[in-house]
């Protein structure tokens, strides 16, 4: 098993490329070192709390899916990274958040002596006259010695955790063919991957009971088979960061139009209210009553959508 240290930001890319879900990266051969991860490999995540790039904490780590495609959609959000034509994409399952964020600082400063020791290696730091600072770079290699180090800084106990259990599951079309990357190796493409659609037992429960209508507009599409369609919404959603239950309590019923709009944060139920909010006041819904009222939703559920991914 490889390990590897994740250097990013909260944003991480956006919806369906968030921080535990993807590592990401343009294809280049700056970022040649997301051909490495492979399946079972351990990822820790390390994001920064300012844009100067200080300040780094430990946040979580999580287990290499499945090895590198090369994608030709690029992330909602791909901040500096945007602009390019295709992009590395490695899946990752079994995202376990630290309770206690740590510094990274804080590790190269405890450590100092035994990073000296092993100076000639380069990983997620660099080193100045022995003083160790976060390196600019978005991937790194941890030798085995370093991450035992690691796992002590940060109490990790890889036995206490149960990676299936946390399997993220996509469901949607995808359509793929091979094309070759900068060495002329053949490789996957997926031309398609953007969205994640889960549809869980208790969504399809939900779905049943509400015949399948939409919270917000009220409307059913109806397929030519006379089948309803529809989709279902975690408030908070079950990937990622966010780590949210799949439970009814955290689901809405959802049209496409409304799905796409809660996931990237331009709709929402207002807490207090009840009401919709919308970021576009103009828009047809802002402050309409929901279509229909559901006392089994949870209101801290209702309220983390509002508060962390409503209009972000």
């Amino acid at each position: 098993m490889n390990i590897f240290v994740e250097l990013t930001n909260p944003v991480h890319g956006g919806e369906g490329w968030e921080l535990g879900e993807v590592l990401w990266s343009p294809c280049a051969s700056s970022w040649n070192i997301m051909k490495l991860p492979k399946e079972g490999d351990l990822v820790i995540h390390s994001v920064k709390g300012s844009k100067e790039g200080k300040n780094h904490r430990f946040w979580g780590i999580s287990f290499v899916s499945s090895a590198y495609t090369i994608v030709h959609v690029a992330p909602p959000i791909p901040g500096k990274w945007g602009g390019y034509e295709t992009y590395y994409r490695i899946p990752l399952i079994g995202y376990h958040e630290f309770e206690e964020k740590k510094r990274v600082e804080d590790f190269l400063s405890e450590y100092r002596e035994f990073l000296i020791e092993i100076t000639k290696q380069r990983s997620f730091y660099t080193e100045e006259n022995n003083i160790f600072k976060t390196a600019q770079k978005y991937l790194a290699l941890v030798s085995d010695e370093l991450f035992n180090k690691l796992k002590e800084f940060l109490n990790i106990d890889l036995d206490s955790m149960d990676v299936e259990s946390k399997t993220s599951i996509r469901v949607g079309d995808e359509e793929e063919s091979t094309t070759r990357d900068e060495d002329g190796q053949t490789t996957r493409v997926s031309s398609v991957i953007n969205r994640i659609v889960r549809d869980t037992k208790i969504v399809r429960e939900l779905k049943k009971e509400y015949d399948g209508k939409c919270q917000i507009c009220g409307e059913q599409i109806i397929l030519p088979s006379e089948k309803k369609y529809s989709e279902g919404h975690h408030l908070k959603k079950l990937g990622g960061i966010h780590q949210g239950p799949d439970i009814k309590s955290n689901i809405i019923i959802l049209c496409p139009n409304h799905h796409v709009e809660f996931d990237y944060g331009i709709i929402a139920i207002e807490p207090t209210t009840g009401k919709i909010i919308h970021i576009n006041t103009d828009n047809l819904f802002h402050g309409k009553d929901l279509a229909y009222s559901r006392t089994d939703l949870n209101p801290n559920f209702i309220k983390y959508h509002y508060n962390e991914i409503f209009g972000k």
